[in-house]
């Protein structure tokens, strides 16, 4: 077996822009369905809104729970 001297950085460039592409397909799915796209970034975890708008877990999860709380308010 050969033993090919391969760039590394060369390879690193290379898979970086073949996930930014898949993100962005997956993200403009999201867009079209409807739902939120999760993004972990620097240990945190954000959600890509499909109008466009960054949430912080602790937001998204606030207003996943207001709607579900309005209904309920309807009802009674």
């Amino acid at each position: 077996m050969k033993n090919h001297n391969l760039d590394i950085s060369f390879l690193k460039k290379k898979a970086r822009r073949i996930a930014s592409r898949i993100f962005f397909e997956i993200l403009e799915e999201n867009k079209k369905l409807g739902i939120a796209t999760p993004v972990g970034i620097a240990g945190k975890i954000y959600f890509i809104m499909p109008d466009g708008k960054i949430l912080t877990e602790e937001e998204y999860l606030k207003n996943k729970e207001a709607p579900e709380e309005s209904q309920k308010k309807k009802f009674k």
